[in-house]
């Protein structure tokens, strides 16, 4: 892309010449004083400043490093003097010069030290972003699960292990998509690649073009300073895009066209810039069914999808509840003291986790905080939950228990929980009459793991 350089100095001939050796690299701007150069600094986007230390008319070159970083301090500026003078030397880099020349200098040395600096300020604005990401970003959860639905996503993500072709994730809200993207991220086993995460719909419509692809300083009102997109952050790693949904048609248009020519242009910039990361894209709807409504673009679709994962909902899983509750059990319980009791389990196995695994982990450290006993049983459950619990329970036969000990009953969390399952499918199947088709659509589960499921019964009954 092509970088903004501007010279001041006071002889015009030089400058002239600085232009005439510069312009077929970069776009060149001259001027001769240094509050011109302070008003094009303060109104264009600015990447390096050539500074000529005797300026004339009492103009201070030393001096105005200051100013000019004053105005913009992520600014390159390269002084220029007639004379090696190392007080001089010491006294612009003191002043936030990062680098020093005599005139006249060789054509090769000059870009040397151009592009040398132009990649400097680049890393710094890299990783000054990506500061700034680590520090807004959500703390990541372990991918808990051993099952057949489960195992079928980490051998898929094993297969796409080096890999750059675009992915979308589908799944419920609070499925865990961003998990599992994060967990194909860290498959790579590549910790200089980055990996980036854009909720699309949470994110203003009239920020979130900025926030993906960047803006140049100026671009429009506020826009103080260049910013570095996500786009550009994600180089050489993953972008996770999130309810990619949510995305309005024209910003879907844009997105299209960086899938397909494979560059983007910053907000306000005229330079394409090259895209080189994994698009990794999420939703919690039917992609198909909003491209047959008018929602979504279908070529984009198309373009998005080359590897296509499901994340299956909570109660499609049922058999990882006992190691999910104890995963959220160990990292919201700091005193290691809490425990839920049979009642509570029984609520939980046989609720229908509309939240899914989003709302399991609130429900689990919401009890740890508030529940007064160390074993949390049905009783401590909020009403707001019991309520959903309640209908639940009301569309299933009703399982008691004797009065015994946990021990007395000698049965685990698994077993508990896939008793209730199958105790669950058998009685769909037969008010169907054996229409697993419509099986899977009452218990909102793939025809897949209601055949699964009545394997299993099949293999209990011998």
């Amino acid at each position: 892309m092509s970088y903004h350089i501007l010279c001041v100095d006071d002889n015009q001939g030089f400058l002239n010449i600085l232009e005439k050796t510069l312009r077929n690299r970069y776009q060149i701007t001259t001027v001769s004083t240094l509050e011109d150069a302070k008003i094009i600094v303060r109104t264009d986007p600015v990447d390096l400043v050539f500074l000529d230390v005797n300026l004339g008319s009492g103009q201070d070159g030393i001096q105005g490093v200051k100013a000019l970083k004053q105005v913009d301090s992520s600014i390159i500026v390269i002084m220029l003097s007639g004379q090696k003078d190392p007080d001089l030397v010491v006294q612009a880099i003191q002043n936030g010069a990062s680098d020093y020349l005599c005139k006249p200098h060789p054509h090769n040395e000059l870009i040397e030290v151009i592009e040398k600096n132009l990649a400097r300020k680049n890393v710094n604005d890299q990783n000054q972003a990506l500061i700034e990401e680590l520090n807004t970003k959500e703390s990541e959860h372990s991918f808990i699960g051993d099952c057949s639905a489960v195992r079928y996503l980490m051998e898929s993500l094993d297969r796409l292990k080096g890999h750059d072709a675009s992915i979308l994730i589908s799944g419920e809200s609070g499925t865990g998509k961003e998990v599992l993207a994060r967990k194909m991220h860290e498959i790579e086993n590549n910790s200089k690649r980055p990996f980036i995460a854009v909720n699309c719909a949470a994110i203003p419509e009239n920020l979130i073009e900025s926030e993906l692809f960047g803006h140049e300083k100026g671009a429009f009102t506020g826009a103080i300073r260049r910013k570095i997109g996500k786009f550009e952050l994600a180089k050489d790693g993953d972008l996770f895009l999130d309810e990619i949904n949510s995305l309005k048609p024209e910003l879907q248009a844009k997105l299209l066209r960086v899938l397909q020519e494979k560059e983007f242009y910053r907000v306000g910039g005229n330079d394409p810039i090259k895209v080189n990361a994994r698009i990794i894209a999420a939703s919690n709807t039917d992609l198909e069914k909003e491209v047959e409504q008018g929602h979504f673009r279908q070529d984009l679709l198309y373009r998005l999808r080359v590897i296509h994962l499901t994340m299956p909902a909570l109660r499609e899983r049922m058999e990882d509840l006992p190691a999910l509750i104890q995963h959220f059990l160990t990292k919201h319980d700091k005193t290691k003291a809490k425990s839920f009791g049979a009642s509570a389990i029984q609520v939980f196995s046989n609720y229908a986790w509309p939240g899914n695994i989003r709302e399991l982990e609130n429900l689990i450290q919401s009890l740890v905080i508030m529940s007064p006993s160390d074993v949390i049983e049905a009783e401590h459950l909020p009403a707001w939950f019991g309520s959903g619990a309640s209908a639940t329970l009301a569309r299933i036969e009703e399982v008691r228990y004797p009065k015994a000990s946990i021990a007395q009953m000698n049965q685990s969390l698994k077993e508990l929980i896939a008793k209730h399952e199958h105790h669950y499918i058998k009685k769909a199947l037969q008010e169907f009459k054996g229409n697993v088709s419509q099986v899977a659509k009452v218990l909102k589960v793939s025809r897949n793991t209601v055949y699964a499921k009545m394997a299993e019964l099949e293999s209990e009954n011998g």
